[in-house]
């Protein structure tokens, strides 16, 4: 969870946090030729979230797929339906869930578990 950019700091003032990238990539490129046609592009919305040590992750995500900070492209089925596919997706990265059992998550027994 620490911030690398307080990594030197003293304990007292080092960061621990989550953060976090919206993106609006698109999934249906714009094809037209005809400028009478209207833009065709489609774009859906992905929140990644991570612990803080994990913030240049978010970096190298947010330039493969990103809206390049633009703020006008922030709540996109509100601002342009016409240009949202219907998809929203959250993509949490949490590393430290690896140090945990089934049943410490809640996971049921698999004698208990469902095909879902």
């Amino acid at each position: 969870m620490e911030l690398p950019f307080t990594a030197s700091q003293p304990e007292s003032n080092k960061a621990y946090c989550w953060t976090s990238v919206y993106l609006t990539p698109p999934v249906v490129p714009g094809l037209s030729q005809d400028v009478n046609q209207p833009h065709r592009v489609k774009n859906m919305e992905v929140r990644y979230f991570a612990p803080g040590s994990f913030v240049a992750n978010l970096g190298f995500v947010e330039q493969i797929f990103a809206n390049r900070g633009n703020p006008l492209m922030n709540d996109l089925m509100t601002i342009a339906p016409e240009k949202y596919c219907g998809v929203t997706c959250a993509i949490i990265l949490a590393p430290h869930l690896t140090k945990f059992t089934k049943k410490q998550c809640g996971l049921p027994h698999i004698s208990q578990a469902t095909e879902r």
